[in-house]
């Protein structure tokens, strides 16, 4: 897709995506990445990034034992998802650190760059139990002002009580943390995570706390829709992380 005008003057909305890798979650990587593939192609085709003069930002940054920016502030014209491998550990607390240096960057060009900034769209993706210390990393992200104003969802993949009261402690939203147990689930809330707020954001001129609370209810709306994956790349499974990619495509 080509913008309309490249020189315009854009609205620009920053997702951040923290993915744990721990070996424990090896069955299910080919789903991770077939439904990352899948939405963020969905993502790239919708015609409002054309015609809406909003701008889409991706930063990934994945957690086990070390942490790695995998993506920084892509435009996602330009996004191509990575394969997402497995690591050995959660090292929750050096990723909230990462983020929070790429939250205070992205407010610094908000304040300075003169193009207008919807706040980020933050997402956590948890599978293991975190080792280590990472709550003094948490309440100094929960210091950041642009923090504060992006919305914050998260999936649990599996259940897991302890990754569950981890994740809430991050959205600060029991709402906002959705479990998937099967790669249908993961491929639905995933894609009702990022084009339900995508769509939301470019709504309307709402401030940011309802903007935040339109965001979520977005996500619920998608969630309620029955899947369409006879266009779709891949087949989801309803029992099972089991993906197909589909002949035709």
């Amino acid at each position: 897709m080509n913008r309309v005008n490249d020189n315009y003057f854009f609205r620009r909305v920053h997702y951040y995506l923290l993915v744990n890798t721990p070996a424990s979650m090896w069955d299910k990587y080919e789903a991770l990445n077939a439904v990352g593939k899948n939405v963020f192609g969905e993502l790239k085709n919708r015609p409002e990034l054309e015609y809406n003069d909003i701008q889409v930002k991706i930063s990934i940054i994945e957690f086990d034992q070390t942490c790695r920016i995998t993506h920084r502030a892509e435009d996602v014209l330009d996004f191509t998802w990575s394969a997402i491998t497995e690591g050995q550990g959660v090292c929750l607390g050096d990723a909230y650190g990462i983020l929070l240096n790429l939250l205070r960057e992205d407010r610094h060009n908000c304040c300075f760059s003169g193009w207008p900034f919807f706040p980020p769209i933050i997402i956590c993706i948890g599978h293991s139990m975190p080792w280590g210390d990472f709550h003094k990393e948490l309440e100094l992200l929960k210091d950041n002002s642009w923090f504060n104003l992006g919305s914050r969802l998260a999936i649990q993949i599996g259940d897991y009580d302890w990754v569950d009261d981890c994740l809430v402690d991050f959205t600060c939203d029991k709402r906002a943390v959705f479990e998937a147990t099967t790669s249908q689930e993961l491929y639905l809330i995933f894609k009702s995570f990022i084009i339900g707020t995508f769509l939301a954001t470019i709504q309307g001129k709402l401030d940011n706390v309802s903007l935040n609370q339109h965001r979520l209810q977005y996500v619920y709306n998608h969630l309620s829709m029955v899947p369409d994956n006879l266009n779709a790349p891949y087949t989801y499974s309803e029992n099972s992380w089991d993906v197909t990619l589909n002949n035709n495509m």
